[in-house]
């Protein structure tokens, strides 16, 4: 029998994003790079099971298993329910991984964040070179705003060269086949030669409440 690994669902799965907006109101995309992370464990041999307390009604359990078929993740999946069945591992974003240390557990549980609310910005030896990669290389980390029907704007932090200085930008960057770095009211920034480097916009300050509350 396949050993079972265990995910909780919002915060792990469902990028929680708009925080509890119902049992069945699911409206976020998936954290990034979890179906890669689901198929290479089932293809590892282990058994997935996700698990919510959205799960507690008909209604929560049937808008999961619409979103996961929706999001191309239910293959990947062997079970999704409401009770933590017997595991060797279970992956949630508010879990503490206990150390044998039970004297520091007080002090754990009064700085526990979880990953969405810990600080993003991003540090300055982090900025992506625009010779390495752009940003449409990170589409499904960025809102996608049709323009006109013609392409999409992606946001970010951009580095630029200036006539006397290096000057940092927030602008959205809008792609389509010459390439142009657009400020926000959708003039053209500067000449591509000048762009030096990119980052992604940190994410707002966090106010969801815990999964299942409202």
């Amino acid at each position: 029998m396949a050993k079972t690994v265990v995910f909780d669902f919002d915060g792990v799965i469902h990028s929680y994003t708009s925080g509890w907006q119902g049992e069945d109101t699911i409206l976020d995309p998936p954290v990034p790079g979890i179906r890669e992370a689901l198929k290479e464990i089932r293809d590892a041999g282990y058994e997935v099971v996700v698990v919510s307390t959205r799960c507690a009604t008909i209604k929560g359990h049937g808008a999961i298993e619409a979103w996961l078929y929706d999001n191309g993740l239910r293959e990947y999946i062997d079970k999704v329910c409401k009770e933590k069945p017997p595991a060797v591992a279970y992956i949630d974003d508010r879990a503490i991984c206990f150390d044998g240390h039970p004297e520091a557990l007080l002090k754990k549980i009064k700085n526990f964040q979880p990953w969405y609310k810990n600080p993003t910005l991003t540090p300055p030896n982090e900025w992506i070179s625009v010779e390495e990669r752009l940003p449409e290389d990170e589409a499904r980390q960025y809102i996608e705003d049709d323009l006109d029907g013609i392409g999409y704007l992606y946001p970010c932090l951009l580095t630029y060269k200036s006539p006397n200085t290096e000057r940092i930008h927030v602008v959205r960057f809008y792609y389509d086949i010459i390439q142009k770095w657009f400020v926000n009211n959708g003039e053209e920034l500067c000449e591509k030669g000048r762009c030096i480097a990119w980052m992604p916009l940190p994410a707002p300050p966090d106010s969801r409440p815990p999964e299942g509350e409202a």
